[in-house]
């Protein structure tokens, strides 16, 4: 996202006519006044409440037949060509924390590209494609893998890029399923080594796998966190939870007419999406991200027997738990 620059001091965005003016003060003013306003230099800037914001999440960023979490180089360049081509907006976390939590707006088609595990191909092959179409990215980083494959360096590189970093843990561990200490400690000290190492505000935490229940998702608000990315489908909007953030998660088997589904929120594939993600969620028995789903599924499709069969399934698993 560029502001736009002022190239003249006597020109009010680039329509004012010079002799209009009587002299500089009345610039100032007026500019003054511009800011004060709530006005925004930024170019078909969107207010909050009218803003849905697409949410991608990518893991490796190459050729790898039987990783269904990688995507080939080629095919990670279409789909950006094709978000560059309709106009979409990159934006940082930095500009999506004061979206979610300050109510500020946006860029017309804003979009966030995630990336997590902090792999050494997100730098090589990624962060010169996004270069080249003027967009940034976000990494979430695994703390204890920092050296393992992407460095300490080679992120920095990235941040100075103008990409953003967020927490995915100290060791990408299934949280929901660690004792309260270890969480806690998985979840804080990543947040506190990240901005130590990077000299940055971590202000976003990644939940490893999806995975996460009203404890991790306690745990993340009471570390300091603004917000957390799942990775159930969907687009974001200022009405979502800020600890149950949406993203969609591109896969070998995007070609590009699913990937312009997804990117529309086409109903009927985030349907067919949604049916397959519950159902995995419910036999894990993690009934958090299964009742999110199952509802939004009722709210796309109110007569949906899976959604119906699951919140009663879940309703009667945790009265059995008592």
């Amino acid at each position: 996202m560029k502001k736009l620059k002022i190239r003249n001091e006597f020109m009010f965005l680039g329509y004012i006519n010079i002799n209009q003016v009587i002299n500089k003060v009345h610039i100032f003013i007026l500019l003054v006044v511009f800011i004060l306003s709530g006005c925004s230099f930024y170019p078909d800037t969107v207010s909050a409440e009218d803003i849905n914001v697409l949410v991608l999440n990518y893991h490796g960023i190459k050729a790898a037949p039987d990783n269904r979490y990688t995507v080939t180089i080629n095919d990670f360049e279409k789909q950006i060509k094709y978000l560059y081509s309709e106009g979409y907006h990159s934006i940082s976390l930095d500009d999506y924390k004061d979206w979610l939590a300050e109510g500020k707006g946006l860029p017309s088609r804003p979009v966030l590209l995630t990336f997590d595990d902090g792999l050494k191909d997100h730098y090589e092959k990624a962060m010169p494609i996004l270069k080249k179409y003027g967009f940034v990215g976000t990494e979430f980083v695994i703390v204890n893998s920092i050296g393992k494959s992407i460095s300490a360096e080679q992120i920095k590189t990235m941040i100075q890029n103008g990409w953003s970093v967020g927490s995915h843990t100290l060791n990408h561990k299934k949280l929901v399923w660690l004792g309260r200490e270890e969480m806690r400690r998985e979840i804080a000290e990543s947040k506190s080594r990240l901005e130590a190492l990077f000299n940055v505000k971590v202000d976003f935490f990644a939940y490893p796998y999806g995975y996460f229940d009203d404890h991790v998702e306690s745990e993340v608000k009471l570390s300091g966190y603004t917000g957390a990315f799942t990775i159930i489908p969907g687009i974001n909007n200022i009405k979502k939870l800020p600890f149950e953030q949406r993203r969609i998660m591109v896969t070998r088997f995007f070609s590009l007419d699913i990937f312009k589904k997804f990117v529309s929120g086409d109903k009927e594939s985030l349907i067919r999406d949604y049916q397959s993600e519950v159902v995995q969620y419910f036999r894990r028995r993690l009934f958090k991200p299964a009742e999110i789903i199952a509802k939004e599924l009722l709210d796309m499709d109110k007569d949906n027997k899976l959604a119906k069969l699951v919140l009663k399934h879940i309703d009667i698993a945790r009265g059995d738990s008592k």
